[in-house]
């Protein structure tokens, strides 16, 4: 657009609706706000656009049942609704009225500040979080990153309406926008849409463009294991008058079956072997966490991949029952796939499962417009190329066994970079 503002626009003439999502350039890492106020200001942008929507709803303008989600990353931040096509016109309105000409009231805001401070109990309350708030402490310096990790303080304790409102202006500014469109829509009416209803947005100071966020390169420290405490909590929905009197006796528990994390270092993000690391560590994950729950060592394991935020990857461990097995895991499942991949006679098949397992936990889910407009947006996002998933494609099919072995051998030691375990564990 004019204004500066991106719009991807992905056609499926075989879907029965539209998607459309805003995106903007404000995330937990990004250092503009206090912990929690970005969260709070997505989720007063979404509630408005939902506001509009039942308006139009009761007016017989929109049909269908279009329902607004909210997501805050850690450098970017969404509002996606799903319609039906002959709605999308008038959801477009919706987005840019409730952006441009909404309001916030305070018991609007009450309501939005106090459900981001229960998720952020419930954030802090989570093993899981806390061992990768420890972790980050460890790898990263930067305020931006302990704040946005934090697993230990609440948030939004003394916020005031005002700084909601002089916030909310803050946001009337083209260069924090994107839009993505993908579903069965008429091209050139949404596009005139978008034209008329938000040419009316312009840069401002530049100011968010100057404190724009840029990613830490994560620090590994010579030691590999670290301990750190876990606090256990234990939640009920029964009231304290319907409780019933303490037990006389309380009974301790030494195992709290807490996670393990596992840390690898990563190639450079976006660089040679990116990819391929990734992809690697998806077939690792499901390696892992097969043999973990056979072995009854955890219930499962999960991956956060590297990324352009967090240059590095982690396994992590749920439920573990013996810690010290995991690193055991994660050897034998190295060595396995190394052995298989310089078998001449496995070495076919294994390529095959790895590529396969990627396009599995990957593209499965793009028939699904909600899916498609997020994996469209973070490939803008992160690579400013809203098709890098198709180029993530191509890169994966095409690489041969010993691109796989390469990486394998020259990216995932046989001990992990940094292992973080409960100093509860076994």
């Amino acid at each position: 657009m004019k204004n500066g503002i991106p719009v991807v626009l992905k056609k499926n003439i075989h879907s029965n609706s539209v998607g459309i999502l805003l995106g903007i350039k404000i995330g937990k890492l990004h250092g503009t706000f206090e912990s929690g106020f970005c969260s709070v200001m997505i989720n007063a942008f979404a509630q408005n656009i939902q506001n509009e929507i039942e308006k139009l709803k009761k007016s017989g303008e929109i049909i269908s049942n279009p329902e607004v989600f909210a997501e805050t990353d850690y450098s970017f931040s969404t509002i996606s609704v799903e319609c039906e096509k002959n709605d999308a016109q008038k959801v477009v309105e919706c987005i840019s009225n409730a952006l441009i000409q909404g309001e916030i009231f305070p018991y609007q805001a009450d309501g939005i500040v106090y459900s981001v401070q229960t998720q952020k109990r419930l954030y802090n309350a989570s093993s899981v979080n806390q061992m990768t708030d420890s972790a980050v402490k460890i790898l990263f310096s930067g305020q931006n990153y302990k704040k946005a990790f934090d697993s230990k303080n609440d948030v939004l304790e003394n916020v005031e309406f005002t700084e909601i409102l002089s916030a909310y202006t803050k946001f009337l500014d083209s260069v924090l926008y994107n839009i993505v469109i993908c579903g069965n829509f008429e091209s050139e009416n949404i596009k005139e849409s978008l034209k008329t209803k938000f040419s009316i947005l312009s840069a401002q100071s530049g100011k968010f463009k100057k404190n724009e966020f840029k990613p830490e390169k994560p620090k590994f420290p010579e030691k590999k294991e670290f301990y750190t405490k876990i606090n256990h909590y234990f939640y009920t929905d029964v009231k304290a008058e319907d409780a019933g009197p303490m037990p006389k006796v309380l009974i301790p528990t030494t195992n709290f079956f807490d996670p393990v994390e596992l840390w690898i270092k990563s190639p450079e993000f976006n660089g040679e072997n990116f990819e391929i690391f990734n992809c690697l560590a998806q077939f690792l994950q499901k390696k892992m966490n097969d043999s973990a729950i056979e072995n009854q060592i955890a219930e499962k394991v999960m991956l956060n991949f590297s990324s352009k935020n967090v240059e590095a990857l982690n396994f992590i461990f749920l439920k573990v029952s013996k810690s010290k097995d995991v690193k055991k895991i994660y050897r034998s499942s190295i060595a396995e796939l190394k052995k298989s991949l310089q078998d001449e006679e496995k070495s076919k098949n294994i390529r095959e499962e790895i590529v396969n397992n990627w396009i599995f936990q990957n593209l499965s889910d793009t028939d699904s417009n909600r899916n498609t407009l997020l994996l469209l947006n973070k490939g803008f996002q992160d690579y400013g190329n809203s098709k890098k998933y198709l180029e993530n494609y191509k890169e994966i099919i095409s690489a041969t066994t010993n691109k796989f072995l390469e990486v394998l051998e020259k990216h995932f030691p046989e001990t992990p970079d940094l292992i973080i375990y409960s100093s509860d564990s076994n």
